[in-house]
């Protein structure tokens, strides 16, 4: 079936191979991340180690950590509520991810297995409930209808899951690359400091997902997919890295604990301000919900601003976590919170914010086109730098789409810079600006990189199985 054995208590990978990791996943709520992953094996080496462990489950043998191992096993009796509700969610963990095991190490008799499951569940259940005295036991078979109805979207999360590594280093590796090439080249041939060109050349080495996201839409659905979370990590590392590099005068062990410590304290407040909306709102019975969002918003910036924290990660974590406090649900701490309701009015809240993003963005790239002079865009003193980095730019991103074995058409064409590029290098400090990248230059990356991504995007053919498909 595809599956090879592992034990999930202890685990030890030979990360020296990193892009073959399989993925460590379950459904929402589920048990069973080991056994997930022993379906991706097929391509690596296991080997057993003897090498054991005594899980002590309930702190029954207080002498463990004292080197004392047990003579005998005391049996697991049912003499409290704890135990038995411990045994309840054990087994509605189980069955969660019984019917994604199913599908995908035997898809063929998956209805099959699935109606059998049903069948022998629902004749030991009443069972069950009749032996323990209670009906807590009934949330099994709820479970397990639910989790066999959810069974493609986890297996597509469980898909996308395997592929994140790839998403990420796709993502990372052209930013480092074009970034630390330009500012090798300024700081080489023109005599920079590396940090203030390294400042001015990480804009460049931005995707912008402003541009590529809405231009991949009529792409397959794994490539549109790949290219928006490429885009939106390229945009979330390079802003990252950007504000390290700009907001450090002198880079050293120091500085990194500083901004690590800058990130976990952005963190906790996002996520303590996430919890706290998602409070308030739940409280709210009046329909004007989205007014609060978008001030807190304003104050979270305020307050990043306040203490010389960056800003725009500021906001990036807030978004991240509003969109995404659903997945941490089934921790009854969070359940206080009503998440549930609250992604539904997040859900809303997007829908809004999602046209005023676009129309802000059609006010900047239409204020953009006012206001570029024709000097800049046809500047012969910075073109042949602009055809430089541009050529740079999809050469990277071609090599590195073959190393990770990706499909070069459309992917390599579609790596725009835009909006984030003009951002950042509008936010570069006075003090760290230098005149070898200005806005000629900018400019012209920016038209040039848009006009590769449309030519490629034209002379693409869209493949007549995936029509068929999406036809039905």
């Amino acid at each position: 079936n595809g599956m090879k054995f592992i034990s999930g208590a202890n685990l030890c990978f030979n990360l020296k191979n990193y892009k073959k990791f399989p993925p460590f996943y379950n459904p929402p709520g589920a048990r069973g991340e080991d056994t997930f992953m022993s379906t991706a094996l097929m391509d690596l080496k296991v080997v057993k180690v003897p090498c054991y462990t005594f899980h002590d489950g309930f702190s029954m043998y207080n002498n463990l950590l004292n080197g004392v191992l047990p003579v005998e096993l005391k049996p697991i009796e049912n003499t409290s509520n704890e135990i038995l509700m411990r045994f309840v969610n054990a087994s509605i963990g189980w069955v969660r991810y019984k019917p994604l095991l199913v599908y995908i190490t035997d898809n063929k008799n998956f209805e099959k297995t699935m109606k059998t499951m049903e069948e022998n569940l629902k004749y030991t259940i009443p069972k069950l409930c009749d032996y323990f005295n209670t009906q807590e036991f009934n949330k099994i078979i709820v479970e397990f209808e639910k989790y066999r109805k959810n069974v493609k979207k986890h297996f597509d999360e469980f898909e996308k899951t395997k592929s994140t590594w790839t998403r990420l280093f796709v993502a990372l590796i052209p930013l480092l690359v074009i970034s630390f090439g330009i500012a090798y080249y300024l700081n080489k041939f023109e005599n920079l400091p590396l940090k203030l060109a390294l400042a001015s050349a990480i804009p460049l080495g931005i995707i912008s997902s402003a541009i590529a996201i809405p231009s991949a839409r009529n792409l397959l659905i794994n490539e549109k997919e790949f290219i928006t979370y490429e885009s939106s990590l390229s945009d979330i590392f390079g802003v990252i890295f950007f504000n390290f590099i700009t907001l450090n005068d002198n880079i050293g062990t120091k500085t990194f604990g500083h901004f690590f410590l800058e990130l976990l304290t952005m963190l906790a407040v996002s996520f303590v301000a996430t919890l706290l909306l998602a409070g308030f709102l739940n409280k709210i019975k009046h329909h004007i919900k989205f007014v609060p969002m978008i001030i807190l918003v304003l104050l979270i910036y305020g307050i990043a601003k306040l203490f010389h924290l960056p800003a725009l990660i500021f906001i990036l974590i807030f978004g991240l976590f509003i969109g995404n406090i659903d997945e941490l649900r089934h921790y009854k701490f969070i359940q206080k919170f009503h998440p549930v309701n609250f992604s539904k009015d997040v859900h809303k809240f997007q829908e809004i914010t999602t046209e005023l993003a676009f129309l802000i963005r059609a006010l900047f790239f239409m204020l953009f086109g006012f206001l570029i002079d024709l000097s800049d865009v046809l500047n012969s003193e910075t073109i042949l730098f602009a055809l430089s980095i541009t050529l740079g730019i999809f050469i990277v991103r071609f090599i590195v789409l073959k190393i990770f074995k990706l499909q070069t058409n459309p992917l390599v064409f579609i790596a725009p810079r835009g909006l984030i590029t003009i951002l950042l290098f509008l936010s570069i400090p006075i003090s760290q600006q230098i005149e070898q990248i200005d806005k000629s230059l900018i400019t012209q990356v920016i038209i040039l990189s848009a006009l590769i991504m449309m030519i490629g995007l034209m002379r693409y053919k869209k493949p007549q199985i995936e029509n068929i498909n999406e036809s039905h």
